[in-house]
């Protein structure tokens, strides 16, 4: 072996031989792959078809990203450094590298393994070899020396922006739902797309058919999924896995037919049925692979153990977003449920999450705890991850959590700050000091759990500090200013989203108000480039659509406007004044200062500007000295089913703890969106209402739908205005 040195002094020289009687790593002998003359690729057995291919493929592969293409050969001489490809299924470990006195051996032992591998080979000779072009790799995480191991997980899913790209998928070594389960989710319906309602495959509850949910004691059910299954799978057959998960739909309902209740079902478990019906797939499909789901209806481990190729998926939200500890209870009964279902089944998955689902673009800074995480659901004998994040929808620093969450699903213990800088210098090399600095900072101000569903004020409260965010936000047109091409790109899009965020944080409470209208045009301008990425349609799961969420902030524009030049005659009399809270105290309601503010509350989004409770009654006690006969009672509330969020359906006068008058909420919502501001007036001149405003201490409830499973009341303002005149 010869590299090729600047200086050929003979102490250079004796170093270089010792290393290679050792069988070194160039970068184990104190130099680096930019020392290499040439690459000789070739198949540690030139009579095995399998590293006769892959020999081949890493050969083609590093060919095309080289500057100098005939630097890489397949003909070996006392020039060149070899790289010898193994495939060999019966070896004791994943993968292995062997350093070697004439180069290094790459072994793995499946396609999958070997793809990773050779990829992290050529990640970290292009690292110091500038002629070869990897600045599309990620940085390789092990290092050319000799190691061996193991994957932690079999599963290892990320459901990420930044991670659905088929071929890119077996570099990074993970998976994508959409690439390799043959179903995912609650998606059952696909097969019974055709069923009319009262088909035998939904199930029966109160002695009717409920679309809802699905009888899973329905043989008409299995053999349409079987069906299905042979239609675009085929049979079940040696060495192709395929996965499909049998869940419920995502409710409280379950089947109560004859067979169902039979197999063990209650009114509120649903998993004997289930887990029978999934047995019968099983053994119909021996080669492919079945999961349940404990979750909602199927919490409960089935009585019998599972065949050994069926699963369950386990859903991570009963816990907290934050590191595992043995004294937590929340986490204590998680561990009961894992041992649980180990008495069921071998194979268990983790149903993670890694975002807030109701704010994208604001930074998420999980990785720290996703570390902590991943190692306990490795210590209770998880073998599956998949981790649910946004999906195909932009997030924040979501290209730097694939890459280092991709490394921890397969090694846990890997340093994540290091991983960390790794990414950021390698794909952001102008500005990589500052990112790295401001995203470390976010893990390390972690104080509370993160919200999986939350606003900015949750945010605030868990790890994101105000002022630092807006001198990293402040600063970032500067650094864009420094960068070309990809790195410009990738800083003007993470831009783009923050500017959300800086939006967002002026509407908390304590700053709604307080911003000029240029800083506010000066921020719409901006979020408006998200239009110029696809991917930026929508900033959370449910119904964020930027364009909608930036006519809201038009809308406010205006009514600041008008409120201005209206001058004080106008204003409520209940203005400013701090109203208290009657008939609730559940943990949703803060700020009611908030319903006098005369700021309305976004209908997007309830988080900010919203009073919400899930209480079955709920209210305010008002001044009595603010109320008059020749007014009238202004009210606006949230109109917002997919959110659980639904007008109350009457309003209950109350004075003293008694209530004096009773109406029926009767305003309905006119737009027909899924989210809908709806004002409701109510002229204080009514003779009902008499001895009610004479009380020394009147006060309003809002009663919410008793018939809709866990719905909310939310309101943004109570005002008076003058009575509407008569004619």
């Amino acid at each position: 072996m010869r590299y090729k040195l600047r200086v050929m002094l003979f102490l250079n020289y004796g170093l270089l031989l010792i290393a290679y009687l050792a069988g070194c790593t160039p970068a184990a002998a104190g130099h680096t792959y930019a020392d290499i003359t040439l690459y000789c690729i070739q198949p540690e057995d030139a009579d095995d078809e399998l590293d006769l291919q892959w020999s081949n493929y890493l050969f083609n592969h590093m060919r095309r990203r080289a500057t100098d293409k005939s630097r890489i050969t397949q003909r070996t001489s006392e020039d060149t450094y070899n790289i010898y490809v193994d495939l060999d299924a019966s070896m004791g470990y994943e993968y292995e590298i062997q350093c070697l006195p004439s180069g290094i051996k790459l072994r793995a032992n499946g396609k999958e393994k070997m793809i990773w591998l050779l990829y992290q080979f050529m990640s970290r000779a292009g690292h110091d070899d500038v002629q070869l072009n990897v600045a599309d790799l990620p940085p390789s995480r092990i290092p050319m020396a000799d190691s061996h191991g193991d994957f932690a997980f079999e599963y290892r899913g990320l459901y990420t922006p930044n991670n659905t790209d088929g071929d890119l998928l077996p570099i990074l070594g993970v998976h994508n739902v959409d690439f390799d389960w043959g179903l995912w989710g609650h998606n059952l319906r696909k097969v019974v797309t055709d069923e009319a309602p009262t088909s035998e495959v939904y199930a029966l509850v109160d002695g009717r058919r409920d679309t809802t949910q699905y009888c899973f004691s329905s043989e008409r059910l299995h053999r349409k999924l079987v069906d299905w299954i042979i239609d675009n799978y085929g049979e079940s057959r040696q060495g192709h896995t395929e996965r499909f998960a049998i869940l419920p739909n995502d409710n409280d309902v379950v089947c109560q037919c004859p067979s169902c209740t039979d197999e063990g079902n209650t009114a509120t478990d649903a998993s004997p049925a289930a887990a029978a019906f999934i047995t019968r797939l099983a053994q119909r499909f021996p080669g492919y692979q079945f999961f349940m789901s404990a979750y909602r209806t199927t919490l409960t481990p089935p009585a019998s153990a599972l065949p050994p190729n069926v699963g369950v998926l386990v859903s991570a939200m009963p816990l907290p977003m934050i590191k595992p500890t043995a004294d937590n209870p929340r986490v204590q009964h998680f561990t009961r449920q894992l041992q649980r279902w180990q008495q069921a089944t071998k194979r268990i998955y983790i149903w993670e999450y890694m975002r807030n689902f109701d704010d994208y673009f604001t930074p998420y800074p999980c990785l720290h705890i996703m570390q902590a995480r991943l190692q306990y659901y490795l210590q209770h004998g998880v073998k599956g991850i998949f981790i649910n994040g946004s999906g195909y929808d932009y997030a924040s620093f979501d290209d730097l959590q694939t890459y280092v969450l991709a490394g921890l699903l397969t090694h846990p213990t890997a340093d994540v700050d290091a991983q960390i800088e790794a990414f950021f210098r390698s794909k952001y090399p102008h500005t990589h000091e500052p990112l790295t600095a401001y995203y470390q900072g976010l893990e390390q101000n972690i104080s509370q759990p993160l919200p999986y569903y939350g606003g900015i004020e949750e945010s605030e409260q868990s790890y994101l500090d105000y002022d630092a965010f807006c001198k990293f936000y402040d600063r970032l047109p500067h650094l864009i200013d420094e960068t070309i091409d990809e790195e410009r790109r990738a800083l003007t899009q993470l831009f783009t989203a923050l500017t959300f965020t800086r939006m967002e944080l002026s509407r908390v409470p304590s700053r709604w108000g307080q911003q000029n209208s240029h800083s506010v045009l000066l921020w719409m301008e901006r979020l408006r480039a998200y239009q110029q990425h696809k991917s930026m349609t929508y900033y959370r799961e449910s119904a964020g659509n930027c364009a909608d969420y930036l006519q809201e902030w038009q809308t406010a524009l205006v009514a600041q406007g008008t409120m201005a030049s209206a001058g004080s005659a106008q204003a409520s009399t209940l203005s400013q004044k701090e109203l208290a809270l009657t008939g609730a105290s559940d943990l949703d309601i803060t700020h009611t200062s908030l319903l006098t503010d005369g700021q309305n509350g976004f209908a997007s989004d309830y988080h900010l500007g919203w009073v919400v409770s899930r209480a079955d009654e709920w209210g305010v006690e008002l001044p009595a000295e603010g109320l008059a006969t020749g007014q009238s009672l202004r009210l606006s509330f949230l109109h917002a089913p997919l959110w659980r969020i639904h007008l109350p359906t009457e309003l209950h006068f109350v004075a003293n703890g008694e209530t004096m008058a009773v109406m029926p909420f009767t305003t309905k919502p006119t737009s027909g969106k899924p989210y809908e501001r709806v004002v409701h007036t109510i002229s204080l001149n009514q003779s009902s209402l008499s001895q009610w405003l004479k009380s020394a201490q009147p006060a309003i409830r809002f009663v919410r739908p008793a018939n809709i499973n866990r719905s909310q009341v939310a309101c943004d303002e109570i005002s008076t205005t003058p009575a509407p005149s008569s004619r």
